[in-house]
C-alpha cells in the first residue's frame, strides 16, 4: 500500500482506454512531504489514462503537477516551487521477469519500457504518482539569490612556509 490509495482493477478497466484526473487530499499531502522531507505540500493533481496494450498489458501515460515547499540548502529558507512531470509506465504481468534477449544478444536496458507489476489484479496509478514526483523535485533546490560564502580558518594558517619550521630546528651559529 502507498500513501497515494490509488489503484484501478483490471476487471473495471474497458478495451479501448479511460482517463482519470485525482487530486490527493491534504492528509496525503502531508504524509508525501514528511515521506519526502519537504517542508509542505500543498497540492498533487494527477491527470492520466490507461489504455490495454494487449497480452494482458496496460500503458499508463499521463502527468502529475505539484505544489510544493522546500527548503534552500544554502540558507535554510523556503522555497516554493511548481513540478509538472509526465508520467510514462507500461503494467505487465512480467514486469519482475528479466528481459528477453535472443541467444547471444545483449538487451540495452535503457531502451526497455518503464515497466510495472500488476499485483492482486490492480494497476497501482498512485505509487507510479509518488515515485514520478519523488524522482522529479529538486534534490538540491536553492534560492536563486543564496550565494555559499565560507572562509576556510586553515586557510590563513597555510601562509606560514614549511621551510620556516625547518629553520627554527637548526642550530644558529
Amino acid at each position: 500500500m502507498t500513501i497515494l490509495p490509488w489503484t484501478h482493477a483490471i476487471a473495471d478497466m474497458p478495451a479501448s482506454s479511460r482517463s482519470y484526473s485525482r487530486e490527493a487530499t491534504p492528509e496525503e499531502c502531508a504524509a508525501i512531504a514528511a515521506d519526502l522531507g519537504l517542508l509542505a505540500c500543498h497540492k498533487i493533481q494527477a491527470d492520466y489514462t490507461i489504455r490495454a496494450a494487449g497480452g494482458g498489458r496496460y500503458k499508463l501515460t499521463g502527468s502529475v503537477a505539484a505544489r510544493i515547499t522546500q527548503s534552500c540548502v544554502v540558507t535554510l529558507e523556503p522555497i516554493d516551487a511548481s513540478p509538472t512531470l509526465p508520467i510514462d509506465v507500461e503494467f505487465s504481468p512480467e514486469a519482475n521477469a528479466p528481459p528477453k534477449a535472443k541467444d547471444d544478444e545483449d538487451v540495452e536496458i535503457s531502451t526497455l519500457p518503464d515497466l510495472e507489476p500488476i499485483e492482486n489484479a490492480c494497476l497501482d496509478a498512485g505509487r507510479v504518482v509518488y515515485e514520478t514526483l519523488a524522482a522529479g523535485i529538486d534534490p538540491f533546490p536553492k534560492k536563486p539569490d543564496a550565494a555559499f560564502a565560507w572562509d576556510d580558518p586553515r586557510a590563513k594558517e597555510s601562509k606560514v612556509n614549511p621551510f620556516a619550521v625547518l629553520a627554527t630546528l637548526k642550530p644558529k651559529q
